[in-house]
């Protein structure tokens, strides 16, 4: 009967070990899961935070696009009550993913009516004859230095961009990166739209 006892004290004390391990092991996942939903907070914020200092928001007013177009004249572009939308696209001749948006680009620009609906924007300011040649846009206005309060309203540091902003001066839509050929539709359709 000693033998018994003895078996079965080892057996519970066996299983208060057990249960003393899972205890721990579930309170150091739920101390765990707490840092970890206050870590995932933070970053949600500061993505947002990051996003919001990348790119210009859709519903904000911009009062005027400002720089030197291309050929080297001042321009002051007024946005309120524009007589049909504006599609700003954002670029960088030494820039991969802008190069490879170019077809896109062309692709959307070729289904725009008004000439004066769309604008490019060279960030990197490089933009020569030989590129306003290979990419047939000599035809539209072309800013290759943005003013630093146009650069600062529109949050341009990234390309490609695509902005449509609408005959008010509210931005409608903002895409960062290639466009694709459901953004296209979607772009068409806003112009369309007029709005």
């Amino acid at each position: 009967m000693s033998f018994l006892k003895a078996d079965t004290r080892r057996a519970w004390n066996g299983h208060g070990l057990v249960q003393a391990v899972a205890i721990s092991v579930l309170a150091s996942s739920a101390i765990a899961n707490f840092f970890l939903v206050k870590q995932n907070a933070r970053l949600q914020t500061m993505v947002r935070q990051s996003q919001a200092a990348q790119g210009v928001t859709v519903g904000q007013r911009i009062k005027s696009i400002a720089g030197v177009e291309f050929k080297g004249t001042p321009l002051e572009m007024s946005l309120q009550h524009r007589p049909s939308p504006l599609v700003v696209l954002v670029y960088s001749p030494q820039c991969n993913p802008s190069n490879h948006n170019w077809q896109n680009w062309e692709q959307l620009v070729s289904t725009v009516s008004n000439d004066n609906a769309v604008l490019f924007v060279d960030l990197a300011g490089t933009t020569d004859d030989s590129f306003v040649r290979q990419h047939n846009i000599g035809m539209y206005t072309i800013i290759t230095s943005v003013s630093e309060e146009t650069r600062s309203n529109l949050h341009l540091a990234a390309t490609p961009q695509t902005i449509v902003i609408g005959r008010d001066g509210v931005v409608q839509r903002v895409w960062t990166g290639a466009l694709s050929a459901a953004d296209i539709k979607r772009i068409q359709a806003l112009l369309l739209a007029g709005v």
